[in-house]
């Protein structure tokens, strides 16, 4: 289409039929998803818009996958990561990443070439809950991928050393943020991490000590003190820690 302001209107058009899930399979059908990840590239004015749309579209689990075979992965980490440098993400922007994180295949490739780098540092510094949720949600690939091997899990995690260098950082965002938003989402990425995702020759006892950790999940457990969801992140974390034997005794 040659005029950028019909597109516009009719991406907006398209995000308002979008909330009907029957119209939504009819545009999964007809390949929308890789026509708009192309808009997203095409014009700055088509973004806002597109991304609500492909937002919409990526809640179905069945679509996530879909998303894969497109430039979609690229083009959302290159969004996220250069976004200005001090401010939050959109929530458009934020929500269609954190939807295609929850699948493995998406997952893998937002880590790849540095992504998980860029997320966790980008989220150390501005600290934004929604960016949190991303990172959480690739934590959560990571751990399924070692539920899922078992007992296999120390001679074939594939995945060692990916976290190794974000673990202390995320440990001191967690320790040092009063955020209820972003603490639940940190702490639920800490959760997630096992002593496979540690640094080489780290343990849970070695990064307790280092933030005291302990001292702020026992704070956060005086009854009264915390919100629900934030007593449950921290109930997870101790768990987490205590698998490493060292730290049971420091826990208890």
């Amino acid at each position: 289409c040659g005029s950028p302001e019909l597109v516009v209107a009719m991406l907006r058009v398209a995000h308002n039929l979008s909330f009907d899930e029957k119209i939504r399979d009819q545009m999964v059908k007809h390949a929308f998803i890789p026509k708009l990840v192309g808009l997203l590239k095409e014009n700055h004015r088509y973004r806002e818009s597109a991304l609500r749309v492909l937002y919409h579209l990526s809640v179905e689990d069945r679509c996530k996958a879909m998303f894969t075979y497109t430039e979609a992965i690229p083009i959302v980490m290159q969004l996220v990561v250069k976004f200005p440098a001090n401010r939050k993400i959109t929530a458009e922007l934020a929500a269609l990443a954190a939807n295609l994180s929850l699948n493995p295949q998406n997952a893998e490739l937002m880590c790849a070439s540095k992504g998980l780098a860029a997320l966790v540092q980008r989220l150390q510094r501005t600290r934004d809950p929604l960016l949190a949720k991303v990172v959480r949600n690739l934590s959560l690939w990571t751990f399924k991928l070692q539920e899922d091997l078992g007992e296999d899990a120390d001679a074939h995690y594939a995945k060692r050393g990916l976290w190794g260098r974000h673990v202390s950082g995320l440990v001191a965002l967690a320790v040092d943020t009063d955020a209820h938003d972003l603490l639940v989402e940190v702490l639920g990425t800490i959760a997630n991490l096992t002593p496979r995702d540690l640094p080489r020759g780290a343990s849970w006892r070695t990064l307790v000590d280092e933030h005291d950790l302990c001292g702020a999940l026992a704070r956060l457990l005086v009854p009264g003190m915390s919100q629900h969801d934030v007593v449950l992140e921290a109930v997870l974390v101790v768990a987490a820690v205590a698998a490493d034997v060292p730290v049971v005794a420091v826990v208890a």
